[in-house]
């Protein structure tokens, strides 16, 4: 029991130590903020009436009285008066007629004969120059040569087939070894048929015969041409 009670005094005495610094805290604290508060509220009203002190009052500035405008009067000017015109009466233009011009005879002939001229100038100019029979018969064969080389050009290969597929080659001329080459010339018509077969060179009859008789079994068998067309084929005999 007395070491309970001595404790409980101690703690009574700590707690009042406390209370007694904190009133003091307490007091230094509040007797410092008022002092800055007081301080603060000088200096501000003392700032006040220094801006007093700086700010005067303007003095009265007197008032100048105008003078009333004077009133300006425009002349006005007098109108100009109008020009009056006098008409003058119209004289009538009276318009003169050229001479007639005498057209002597002569140079009415010149005139005509010019118109002439020209004329058959224009007729030699529009009609054309007729060509002599020699010069169409040349132009002819010339159309008809580029006919040919283009109909050649486009079909070689399936006449010389045909000519190897239906070659005559009698056996006796093979016997004796007759060889060479034999050109025939014949007309082939837009239908393909054969005719006026020649023979045109070669060096043994029986080569002739047999050419011919070849170019009348391909009658009909050649490509068509587009008009009738006269060629010279080459037949070749050879033992190869």
């Amino acid at each position: 029991m007395i070491r309970h009670s001595s404790s409980f005094f101690i703690s009574i005495v700590i707690h009042t130590i406390l209370l007694i610094l904190v009133l003091l805290t307490y007091k230094t604290y509040y007797s410092q903020k008022k002092e800055k508060c007081e301080t603060r509220i000088c200096v501000e009203l003392k700032a006040l009436e220094d801006k007093k002190e700086l700010i005067k009052p303007l003095p009265k500035v007197k008032k100048i009285k105008q003078k009333p405008k004077k009133k300006v009067i425009k002349k006005l000017k007098p109108k100009p008066k109008k020009k009056v015109i006098k008409k003058q009466p119209l004289i009538p233009v009276v318009q003169k007629i050229p001479e007639p011009k005498v057209v002597q005879e002569e140079q009415v002939m010149e005139e005509i004969i010019e118109v002439q001229e020209t004329k058959e100038v224009q007729k030699a100019i529009i009609q054309p120059i007729e060509k002599s029979p020699q010069e169409l018969e040349n132009e002819r064969k010339i159309k008809e040569e580029n006919i040919i080389k283009e109909y050649i050009n486009l079909n070689t290969q399936k006449i010389s087939q045909l000519l190897r597929e239906n070659l005559y080659y009698p056996r006796s001329a093979r016997k004796r070894g007759v060889t060479g080459k034999v050109i025939v010339k014949f007309r082939l018509k837009a239908d393909a048929q054969v005719d006026s077969i020649e023979v045109i060179k070669s060096k043994s009859d029986i080569l002739s015969r047999s050419a011919i008789k070849t170019i009348k079994s391909l009658s009909g068998k050649f490509p068509k041409p587009h008009n009738d067309i006269t060629l010279h084929v080459p037949i070749d005999y050879s033992l190869k």
